[in-house]
């Protein structure tokens, strides 16, 4: 089982000389080195010092805080249905999904396994979810759609779920979905509220940059514009991901904030403008993912394949599989050199408050 094997996986480090404190970090300081952080109920005592720090906290499913929802927690309501939707006391009953978005439609589509019958209710008409996803959830013959409906009240018996209240959002009336469960597909929160404000490009300080180098790889990060009135253009939280320090995709605030196309955020700076601008509000968290493949070169130096690149933005195909012309240059035309196969990922200080967060590569 899972957690089998994670305690298989503790022993192991301990093994090869981990030590392990079970602690909870309320507050820290990652503005100098070495790093700080504070126990919980241990704020005003001596932190806790290190080099390095990997944040690793994962994230809490969102809640709706119901009425009853506290009472029924555990008992007909979880956030999971992959972790509690085959038990006992969701079989052959009718379920009930809360969500419009690509989890909705996986997790009412498991239930479907399990339930005599789901019903998806959205405060829309239109699902958020992908349209595949979509299409399949609407032609599953067990899944019943409430359209325009929000879930109001949880109510039950005996001490177990037995019904969900929901309100028509144009009409205001309300109707009773009798239901055994109850599973919010809402989206998650980051479990990063003592590192807020912590990881950030700070203007001038040189931007960041990994100790280790990367050829071919897949990217996931995400970033924040902060707020601030009175910017604009290209001086509204620009930033770059450069890959192997070289190839730059722009980071910018473009949420209605215009730029010249080649240096919009999501395009190959100063070469390929993006297919769609995707951008949120600033504030707002946004994500990458990007698959990238390195140049080749001859043992002569002479240029065998250019780089490619695909950057997804928050969902939205920005660049598809684009040849990259050359390093990232601001003025002139870019030019292949022959370089190292690997070379480190640089997140780039241009002078802007830019905050980035769950980052990791994998190398292909």
């Amino acid at each position: 089982s899972g957690p089998e094997m994670m305690d298989k996986f503790r022993q192991q480090s301990v093994r090869f000389g981990t030590q392990i404190f079970t602690e909870t970090i309320s507050k820290v300081d990652f503005n100098q080195k070495p790093f700080r952080l504070w126990r919980e109920g241990m704020e005003n005592d001596e932190p806790v010092k290190a080099h390095s720090v990997i944040i690793a906290t994962g994230a809490t499913a969102k809640r709706l805080s119901l009425p009853g929802e506290d009472s029924y927690w555990q008992k007909g309501i979880s956030a999971c249905a992959v972790c509690d939707g085959a038990l006992p006391i969701f079989r052959d009953s009718p379920l009930v999904v809360i969500g419009g978005g690509d989890s909705a439609a996986e997790e009412a589509m498991f239930l479907t396994k399990y339930g005599s019958k789901v019903f998806v209710v959205h405060r829309r008409d239109e699902l958020r979810a992908s349209k595949i996803m979509a299409q399949r959830l609407l032609a599953n013959d067990k899944v019943e759609m409430v359209w325009n409906h929000v879930p109001v009240e949880a109510r039950g018996q005996d001490g177990k779920l037995s019904g969900v209240m929901v309100e028509d959002v144009k009409t205001g009336t309300t109707k009773e979905l009798a239901a055994n469960g109850l599973f919010y597909a809402i989206g998650h929160k980051p479990n990063t509220d003592p590192f807020v404000g912590q990881l950030i490009v700070k203007p001038e300080s040189g931007g960041i940059e990994t100790k280790r180098a990367f050829g071919d790889m897949q990217l996931h990060l995400e970033w924040n514009a902060p707020y601030d009135p009175g910017k604009e253009g290209q001086a509204y939280s620009n930033s770059g991901i450069f890959l192997m320090s070289l190839y730059e995709i722009q980071v910018l605030n473009n949420y209605k904030n215009t730029t010249y196309p080649n240096g919009q955020v999501g395009s190959i700076y100063k070469q390929t403008i993006p297919m769609a601008n995707a951008s949120r509000k600033p504030g707002e968290w946004q994500a990458y993912d990007i698959i990238f493949t390195a140049p080749r070169f001859s043992d002569e130096g002479e240029l065998i394949s250019p780089a490619r690149v695909t950057v997804i933005h928050n969902g939205v195909v920005v660049q598809n599989n684009t040849e990259i012309k050359g390093p990232t240059v601001y003025i002139g035309k870019p030019r292949y050199v022959a370089h190292a196969p690997k070379m480190p990922l640089r997140l780039q200080d241009h002078r802007d408050l830019v905050r980035y967060r769950n980052i990791w590569v994998r190398e292909l």
